[in-house]
């Protein structure tokens, strides 16, 4: 199952255990030093740490019961790291087990935490929620504080995951208390980094970076040099999504160095990888094949097919930019004649035939597009078929299958018609007129099919709402049967909504209930808008409205409605009423700022802030921004909440009726 980009961030930040080590007393200084520096390795050398433990469980027989639990969450830990979750999952039992028999409930927390991940990696979400609430019901009296601090960080995973994103962050508020009250380094970084993670997530880009300073100064005084390379590797995540990428380059180059120093080779390849991407997009082409070209000597990338195929793709691309472009296709064609996954070749294509019509290969990059849509109507369509509640998706596909032989029937008789102009004389216009003639039917079929097509892959085919692709597609100019989004100064608001604790609903009743919330809660909003606003499912559980003639000053009455519609009444679902409440964030389409007007992404971004702050605060409620004072760019980029506390923004609060925990 796929996770979220910074997911193995959250869980390298909670499976670390160094404080564990640092709170237990014991005359075995060697062990003690062994498990401290296998503890600081195990994510950056997972293979290594599960050797080094077999040894320790060797040499050191019998193990204290404190240094038998560290031992089976350091195993736990390096096998989850090491691509078996099965057997983090068995070490992980084994630990609650030793926690229970010596009744020690610190132990037996972590063992449960322990699970949290191994069932995580498994895909078993709500098995892994329940374990996560299982840890938190233990009281902070009877538990150290390194499992005291794991839990509540634990919580704080499962809440950013919900997009619970101001409960993820009071979580790790209170985590970072516990760890300051100890004064253990270990401890403050562990949390430091799931606080960068999760600010990341919520666009909190000021906080994120104040953890990252924190972490590299922890890093940096550490006697373990592989502290720093994971501060640096947090570092790098949290520039490149603010945008600094000379600071990401930086951080990713000196982790590359720390690592090389610290012989960490099992996650070097990976590294390598990617910041050769990274070197790529920097237009550095050759230091993105000397990258490459390292990683490619490394065994642990060779023995990952996905990993090295990246690799050799990053190579390939880098000799192309650099001239070489039979060299670099004769790489890439390799490559795709391999077992390369049909995900890999469908995200390598389009940056392919991007390279190729950079490189002045026109015929190569036509041909790499055509292939990437080929792969990728066949894949959309087999999921089609596989997906019952996807059925109106497989009569997309088949008018997108009409089009396309129409287009190509169209550009054959257009070349066709060229051809013999060029080839007859006066006296064959007959023929050609005959060739146009058909030219002109074709044309007409293709204009249809088009219609169909734009209807039905702009429409969400759960609730009928367009869907996102129309929305950004379509949002720069007008589209068809819409008003103009180029709104006059003072109207026009931008509406995020999302379905409250949404997740917990499809835990409890399953997806096919919460299928039938999303239709009626889209049916609700749809009977409350103007026939000139556009209701869009945004994603998920989330839902937009773009309301071109709504006035700035109609945002809370607007938002009272949606909060009172929504709630007034239970959804009735066989028998079962479904309490339904939505948050809402609200901006202004046109705002503009003391330096410039906002650009579209930014007042999603501004709508978005809105309602994560509405999540925040209790749910069921609305934040509307309806007016900038004096605010730049950059006062901007630091986050709704702290221009508003400092009287930048104007921001109108609305509850509504029921308030959900």
């Amino acid at each position: 199952m796929p996770r979220p980009a910074w997911f193995k961030v959250c869980v390298a930040t909670v499976a670390y255990a160094g404080a564990f080590l640092s709170a237990t007393a014991s005359s075995l200084p060697a062990l003690e030093s062994e498990l401290s520096a296998v503890t600081e390795r195990a994510y950056l050398a997972p293979r290594e740490a599960l050797y080094t433990l077999a040894k320790i469980q060797a040499a050191h027989a019998p193990l204290s019961v404190r240094h038998q639990a560290v031992v089976y969450e350091q195993l736990s830990s390096a096998k989850f790291y090491a691509g078996d979750p099965g057997g983090a999952l068995q070490d992980a039992k084994l630990l609650e087990a030793l926690g229970k028999q010596t009744h020690d409930k610190s132990i037996e927390c972590l063992g449960l935490l322990s699970q949290v991940y191994g069932n995580w990696g498994m895909g078993k979400i709500a098995a892994a929620y329940g374990f996560v609430r299982r840890a938190g019901q233990f009281s902070p009296s009877n538990i150290s504080a390194t499992a005291r601090i794991k839990s509540l960080l634990a919580t704080a995973q499962a809440e950013s995951e919900e997009h619970q994103y101001g409960a993820a962050l009071i979580a790790v508020d209170e985590a970072f208390r516990v760890a300051r009250t100890s004064g253990d380094d270990a401890l403050v970084f562990m949390v430091l980094k799931m606080q960068a993670a999760v600010a990341v997530t919520a666009h909190d880009i000021p906080l994120a970076l104040a953890a990252v300073d924190r972490l590299l100064l922890i890093g940096a005084r550490s006697p373990y040099r592989e502290r720093l390379v994971r501060a640096k590797d947090t570092e790098y995540t949290v520039a490149s999504a603010a945008g600094l990428t000379t600071r990401a380059s930086d951080a990713m180059a000196e982790r590359i160095r720390l690592m090389r120093e610290l012989g960490l080779v099992e996650s070097l390849g990976r590294t390598l990888v990617q910041y050769a991407a990274l070197q790529l997009k920097s237009k550095r082409y050759a230091e993105a094949a000397a990258l490459s070209e390292e990683a490619l000597g490394l065994e642990s990338v060779l023995a990952d097919a996905q990993l090295a195929g990246r690799a050799h793709f990053n190579h390939a691309l880098a000799t192309i930019y650099s001239g070489k472009v039979a060299e670099g296709k004769a790489e890439v064609e390799r490559l795709f004649a391999s077992k390369l996954k049909r995900d890999q070749l469908l995200a390598y294509l389009p940056r392919y035939a991007s390279v190729l019509a950079h490189a002045g290969d026109v015929d190569g990059a036509v041909q790499a597009g055509a292939l990437h849509q080929q792969l990728e109507s066949a894949e959309a369509l087999y999921r089609a078929k596989e997906d019952e509640k996807a059925k109106g998706k497989i009569a997309s596909l088949s008018r997108l299958s009409e089009v396309k032989t129409l287009e190509a029937l169209n550009d054959r008789a257009q070349r066709n018609v060229w051809l013999i102009a060029a080839l007859l004389s006066a006296s064959g216009m007959i023929g050609m007129l005959f060739l146009y003639k058909r030219l002109r039917v074709s044309s007409r079929l293709l204009e249809t099919s088009n219609r169909l097509l734009y209807t039905t892959s702009n429409r969400d085919s759960l609730t009928g709402l367009f869907n996102r692709r129309y929305v950004e597609n379509y949002v720069g100019g007008p589209a068809p049967s819409q008003a103009d989004y180029h709104s006059p100064v003072g109207r026009g608001l931008v509406m995020l909504m999302d379905i409250d604790h949404f997740k917990r609903l499809n835990d409890t009743y399953g997806h096919a209930v919460g299928d039938q919330v999303l239709q009626s809660t889209a049916a609700r909003l749809t009977a409350l808008f103007r026939s000139d606003d556009v209701i869009v499912r945004w994603g998920g559980e989330e839902f937009m409205a773009l309301l071109p003639a709504a006035h700035a000053s109609e945002a809370a009455g607007i938002a009272a409605r949606i909060l009172g519609a929504i709630s007034a009444k239970p959804i009735v679902i066989d028998g079962v009423a479904v309490e339904v409440t939505v948050s809402v964030g609200i901006c202004r389409l046109r705002l503009d700022l003391s330096d410039r007007e906002m650009k579209w992404e930014e007042v999603v971004l501004m709508a978005d802030q809105a309602l994560y702050m509405a999540k925040q605060n209790g749910r069921n409620m609305a934040y509307a921004l309806t007016a900038a004072v004096m605010a730049s760019s950059a006062e901007m980029a630091r986050g709704l909440r702290i221009n508003w506390a400092e009287g930048k923004v104007q921001l109108l609060q609305v509850n509504g009726a029921l308030r959900v925990a």
